[in-house]
C-alpha cells in the first residue's frame, strides 16, 4: 500500500515518517527503475519510491 506525501527535508526524516506510516523501518529509497535515491533535491515532481 502506497502513501502521496509532501517530501521532507532530508533522507533521515524521510525514512522517520517512512516508519511512523507504515510501521517499519527502512534503510533503503529506490525508484520505480530500481536506481538508489541518495539526495532528495535529485528527485522530481511524479517520481515513485519504494522505502525497503
Amino acid at each position: 500500500m502506497g502513501k502521496l506525501i509532501y517530501l521532507p527535508d532530508s533522507v533521515e526524516d524521510l525514512f522517520r515518517l517512512a516508519e511512523k506510516k507504515f510501521g517499519k523501518q527502512g534503510s533503503t529509497i529506490l525508484m520505480a527503475d530500481g536506481s538508489q535515491v541518495e539526495e532528495l533535491n535529485a528527485l522530481r515532481e511524479n517520481d515513485h519510491l519504494f522505502i525497503i
